[in-house]
């Protein structure tokens, strides 16, 4: 195990070519060396609280969810000096408070992804994000909890979808190090046989990212946007 040969880059390699991102709080976090303060605690829960309130008033329902960080649901690749000394984790703490004092919906991804990943590869080796199998793994909890409000909404079953695997993928962290195209590996792409959406072009004025506009063209659930960034 060895970090990156420049400190200033926020990547450190773990077990088995695991790369692992480290830059802002993430090293800290992962650690659970500082964790939220009671003040911190009670102010993330008030905003969330103010914002399921006011979007209460406009008709629409609020769940909050947090994407796990790669980490979080592969700790056996971590290096040592990630590895987590505090008792708890900043997601454990906030979990507790609010379901304590709030009455917001948090949903909790982490136990759905700490099953699934016995099954398949649920995070890229060389990128700070979930593959598309992770995703959707993350995805059918947070349609089973609005399907309380939303009885129409279904998440498709696994078997509707081809899992293809597309060879080269070279992700964030390994660019990071200049090694993109040098760290590759083989990314999982899930093909819809039934599909329900279609797209409808690019999305101007996000040119940060390669932004599509799919619609979805079954009415039975309710309305929603997804932005990306």
């Amino acid at each position: 195990m060895v970090g990156a040969a420049n400190p200033d880059i926020p990547v450190l390699v773990g077990r088995d070519g695991w790369l692992f991102f480290t830059g802002g709080s993430n090293l800290e976090s992962c650690r659970s060396v500082d964790p939220f303060s009671e003040q911190e605690l009670h102010e993330l829960t008030q905003l969330f609280g103010q914002r399921r309130r006011w979007l209460a008033a406009q008709g629409c329902e609020y769940l909050l969810y947090f994407a796990p960080d790669k980490h979080t649901i592969y700790p056996e690749y971590v290096p040592e000096s990630m590895k987590q000394v505090g008792p708890l984790t900043s997601s454990d703490q906030l979990t507790a408070y609010m379901a304590r004092h709030s009455k917001v919906r948090l949903v909790d991804l982490r136990p759905a992804l700490l099953k699934a990943k016995k099954e398949r590869l649920l995070y890229y080796k060389s990128d700070t994000h979930w593959n598309e199998y992770g995703a959707y793994v993350g995805y059918r909890p947070i349609i089973a909890a609005l399907q309380q409000s939303f009885p129409a909404l279904a998440s498709p079953p696994r078997d509707q979808f081809d899992i293809q695997l597309q060879s080269g993928f070279s992700g964030d962290t390994a660019t990071m190090l200049g090694l993109q195209g040098v760290i590759t590996e083989d990314a999982p792409l899930l093909v819809d046989q039934n599909p329900v959406a279609r797209e409808a072009g690019p999305v101007p004025g996000w040119s940060q990212y390669a932004s599509r506009c799919t619609v979805v063209e079954e009415r039975r659930g309710p309305r929603g946007l997804v932005r990306h960034g």
